[in-house]
């Protein structure tokens, strides 16, 4: 290989040599308890799963949406799980709950009152929300909050087309919202802590700019081994016409 520039060269080889090192200090794990040690992709991850938590609590919001929505509507419908054991446990849960559902095959058939069912799963998605510390839920449904309430997700989510083809939009929608600002936040964020934005504002400047500074890091390796080696990009001139 002919380098035509060795100083340059060189420079680009050393951004990328520790460009790697730096790669594998963050892939390696090296962080956190002894026995427990995470890399830095998942420390990140951890971070902002964190901030995202504090900031996705709507179910406030959805309570008083479902209070302003709904009157004595009821809910009947029957909807097919993916799996018969689904149906059983989707249905468990809901009678546990104090409302009627019976499971048949992979089929589940829910008679309730409306609100009263959405009122009773929000109160249970706050408890999981807050990662069920008495272990309230798990005692309750007989298995942890987040899975128990997945169920209830699934069932909530496969009744609104349901709803939707019976010309029953106002209960559909307020079902979807139910699901997306109350059981999807409790599911998802399950045995997460939430941290506020404003008191990690530290932390969260130092891995954007370390993020932009990485990047650049990478890409100013390449263009000097290019540089060095000879290869560069140069404006091509504008040709005259005779």
């Amino acid at each position: 290989m002919l380098i035509r520039n060795k100083g340059i060269f060189n420079l680009g080889l050393f951004l990328l040599v520790t460009f790697t090192a730096v790669l594998a200090c963050i892939l390696l794990p090296l962080y956190g308890p002894e026995g427990k040690k995470i890399n830095g992709l998942a420390v990140s991850d951890d971070f902002f799963n964190k901030l995202a938590k504090d900031s996705a609590n709507y179910l406030s919001m959805i309570t008083e949406e479902i209070n302003t929505t709904i009157g004595d509507q009821a809910l009947d419908v029957t909807v097919k799980m993916a799996k018969p054991e689904d149906a059983a446990g989707a249905a468990g849960i809901i009678t546990k709950a104090g409302f009627s559902a019976e499971a048949k095959d992979a089929d589940i058939h829910v008679s309730a009152a409306l609100k009263p069912m959405l009122l009773k799963f929000i109160a249970d998605a706050q408890v999981v929300y807050d990662n069920d510390p008495d272990g309230k839920i798990k005692d309750l449904y007989g298995m942890r909050g987040d899975k128990a309430l997945a169920l209830v997700f699934e069932v909530a989510n496969r009744s609104i087309k349901l709803l939707q083809k019976e010309k029953k939009l106002t209960e559909a929608n307020i079902i979807n919202s139910f699901n997306k600002r109350a059981l999807e936040p409790a599911v998802n964020f399950y045995g997460i802590s939430g941290e506020p934005v404003m008191k990690n504002i530290p932390a969260l400047a130092g891995l954007l700019v370390f993020y932009v500074v990485y990047t650049m890091w990478y890409g100013y390796a390449i263009f000097y081994l290019f540089e060095g080696i000879g290869m560069t990009m140069k404006k091509s001139k504008v040709k005259k016409e005779v």
